[in-house]
């Protein structure tokens, strides 16, 4: 959140971004729409061509682009390692939503997609976990998202 922010203030000061755009974590949902780019499977493609998983991965992590993007020229939306959200953890609505957003507030971020340290079952668009804002490990990362004015 904290990267986020002053990549704002950066880019303002620069005058690299329109007024009101703001980079921040992207929300479950905008996470998810990302991941699957346009597919309804469980990856936008086969899982040792797009993805770092435990078969793969040698036990680490990788540098972003090492495998095929998606059709929406996304690397690294499942497996290589979970990806932080905006929304707090909660279970999820029981009826549809549009464009939901989670809780106000909570004890975990929600993470996304999978890591290296994973099998197929968690690799996927679906995959979801939570966990402590401030813990750093070596399967946690995060995507900023361009967002324009609400």
């Amino acid at each position: 959140m904290e990267f986020c922010r002053r990549l704002t203030e950066l880019q303002r000061r620069e005058g690299k971004l329109p007024t009101g755009w703001v980079w921040r974590l992207p929300t479950e949902a905008e996470w998810e729409d990302a991941a699957r780019a346009g597919t309804v499977g469980a990856r936008h493609g086969d899982l040792d061509a797009i993805a770092w998983h435990e078969g793969n991965s040698g036990n680490r992590s990788h540098p972003v682009r090492g495998k095929a993007p998606s059709d929406w020229g996304l690397h690294d939306t499942v497996g290589n390692v979970f990806e932080w959200c905006l929304d707090w953890q909660a279970d999820y609505p029981s009826t549809a939503q549009l464009d939901p957003t989670g809780p106000e507030s909570g004890t975990g971020r929600v993470g996304r997609g999978g890591s290296w340290s994973l099998g197929p079952r968690k690799c996927r668009s679906a995959s979801r976990n939570s966990g402590e804002p401030d813990v750093t490990v070596d399967v946690l990362g995060f995507r900023p998202a361009l967002c324009p004015p609400r």
